[in-house]
C-alpha cells in the first residue's frame, strides 16, 4: 500500500483485503519461478514484523 500523499507513478486500482485501501499489485505469485511458500518465507525475512502473508496463503511460520 503506498503511504498517504506518495506518488508512485500509477494508479492504485487494488483495494486490499485486509483494510479496503487502494493498493498496487508489485508481485503476483503466480507469476514466479519460486512456490508461493518460498515468496512468503523471503518477504517476512526482509520485512520482518511488517510483512503479513494474506489469509488465502494459508498457515506460515517464518524462521528467523
Amino acid at each position: 500500500m503506498p503511504a498517504a500523499g506518495v506518488d508512485l507513478g500509477t494508479a492504485a486500482d487494488y483495494r486490499n483485503q485486509a483494510d479496503g485501501r487502494p493498493s498496487i499489485v508489485l508481485l503476483a505469485l503466480d507469476e514466479t519461478l519460486q512456490s508461493a511458500a518460498e515468496v512468503h518465507q523471503a518477504l517476512a525475512a526482509y520485512a520482518g514484523p511488517r510483512y503479513a502473508p494474506p489469509a488465502a496463503a494459508g498457515p506460515f511460520i517464518a524462521e528467523g
